[in-house]
């Protein structure tokens, strides 16, 4: 038997309406918080300094020194007059690092294609690939490239080798450890 059968569109709830442009204009307020923030940041570090500020400034805020770092970062790849009101801070963050006319061509992608900010990195990492830059790091990255893999090398070994390595790296105060 080949029945069809007809589903009706039922209307939303009522309030769906009021509730969704409520999250809309919260989503709106929070790209704005997000682009002040990120413009604070990159003007504090402008006036005032690099690495012991930022770190001084992770404690107080409670936030990252790698993230306060990708937001100065972020800022200064987007003047205000560059940064696409359609999209997140995310999304921005996502292509710093490319060239600013392919970033600038990943956004419009992005908006024309209604990409997420997932969607949108990984439209920069094939246009990073494409234009071979090998790595997805940017320059300032490679200090916390570093630390992961220390921090992995140490996870992944025993006890015993910590405590050798915690000596060794006493012994020469911050040296160059030659084991």
């Amino acid at each position: 038997m080949n029945a069809l059968a007809t589903i009706e569109a039922h209307a939303p709830p009522a309030g769906f309406s009021d509730w969704l442009t409520t999250g809309k204009a919260l989503l709106t307020e929070r790209t704005r918080i997000e682009w002040q923030l990120a413009d604070w940041i990159a003007d504090g570090r402008e006036q005032f300094g690099n690495q012991a500020e930022f770190d001084f400034l992770a404690d107080e805020l409670g936030i990252a020194p790698k993230a306060l770092k990708t937001a100065a970062k972020v800022a200064a790849a987007f003047p205000p007059h560059m940064r696409d009101s359609a999209l997140t801070f995310e999304h921005h963050e996502a292509v710093v690092g490319l060239p600013a006319t392919d970033a600038l061509a990943v956004l419009k992608q992005a908006r024309d294609g209604h990409l997420d900010d997932r969607e949108t990195r990984v439209e920069a990492v094939k246009r990073r690939t494409e234009l071979g830059q090998g790595s997805v790091f940017a320059d300032d990255d490679w200090e916390h490239h570093e630390l992961m893999a220390i921090q992995r090398a140490w996870n992944r070994a025993r006890t015993s080798v910590r405590a050798e390595f915690l000596e060794l790296a006493a012994e020469v105060e911050l040296g160059i450890i030659d084991a």
